[in-house]
C-alpha cells in the first residue's frame, strides 16, 4: 500500500503548477516630479520592480502631493500588463471641480476614506488632510485597486501619470511608492522531470500488481 501511495505521491508532484500562497509584501519607491500647468498629456513616473510574484492586494503611495486646486488634477496608475486604474478623477462637481488644495501623503486602497466626500466637507483652499482612501474615479465612483490588478505579475514596469486639465494652478509630488501582498508563483517542473516522475510511479504501480 505504502508504494502503491508513493507512485500516486510522485505522479500528482509531476502534475502539480499550482501557485504558492505565501503572504509576501513587495515594497517599491518612485521619484515625484513638477506637475505641468494645464497638461493633457501629464507627466509619469515608472516604479521598475523585479520581484515576479502575483498581486493579491495593493496600495498606492503619493508623498508629498501640492496642488493649490483639486479639481485640476487625474492621477491614473497602469500596470506592466497595461491595465489602468484612475486613482482619484478631477474632484468635485461642475467645470472646475472642486478648489480645495492637496498638501500632504495620500494613500489608495480598497476600504480608504471617500477623498470626494472629503474635499466637498471643506471650504476651498483649505488642504484635504493625509490618510488612506478609496481609489475613484470620475464622479467620484470607487475603483477597486485589488480586483483591478489580482492576478497580475508584480515584476515590470508601474506607471503614475498625473495631468492637470486646467490653467492657472501648479503643483508637485515628492515622491510615491507601491505596496503589495502577492503570492510567489510556483516553478513549474521541466518536461523530463515530470516525465521522469510519472515513469517512477508507474513502475512501482506494475511491480504491486505482479506480486
Amino acid at each position: 500500500m505504502n508504494r502503491l501511495l508513493i507512485g500516486a505521491c510522485a505522479i500528482a508532484c509531476a502534475l502539480t503548477v499550482q501557485s504558492q500562497s505565501h503572504g509576501d509584501v513587495v515594497v517599491a519607491n518612485g521619484d515625484g516630479f513638477l506637475i505641468p500647468d494645464d497638461s493633457p498629456a501629464g507627466i509619469s513616473s515608472v516604479i521598475t520592480i523585479t520581484q515576479n510574484e502575483m498581486v493579491s492586494d495593493i496600495q498606492v503611495d503619493l508623498v508629498g502631493l501640492s496642488h493649490s486646486w483639486a479639481g485640476d488634477l487625474v492621477a491614473t496608475l497602469t500596470s506592466p500588463s497595461g491595465t489602468k486604474a484612475d486613482l482619484f478623477y478631477q474632484i468635485g462637481v461642475g467645470v472646475y471641480g472642486d478648489g480645495s488644495d492637496f498638501s500632504g501623503d495620500y494613500s489608495f486602497a480598497d476600504g480608504g476614506a471617500d477623498l470626494d466626500a472629503m474635499m466637498a466637507g471643506l471650504n476651498g483652499g483649505t488642504a484635504a488632510p493625509s490618510g488612506l482612501y478609496q481609489a475613484a474615479t470620475d464622479n467620484g465612483n470607487p475603483v477597486f485597486l485589488t480586483a483591478t490588478f489580482a492576478g497580475e505579475t508584480t515584476a515590470g514596469d508601474w506607471i503614475l501619470n498625473i495631468r492637470d486639465d486646467a490653467s492657472a494652478d501648479t503643483g508637485s509630488l515628492d515622491s510615491w511608492g507601491l505596496r503589495f501582498t502577492s503570492t510567489r508563483i510556483a516553478a513549474v517542473p521541466e518536461p523530463g522531470h515530470a516525465s521522469l516522475l510519472i515513469l517512477t510511479g508507474l513502475a512501482v504501480l506494475k511491480r504491486r500488481r505482479r506480486r
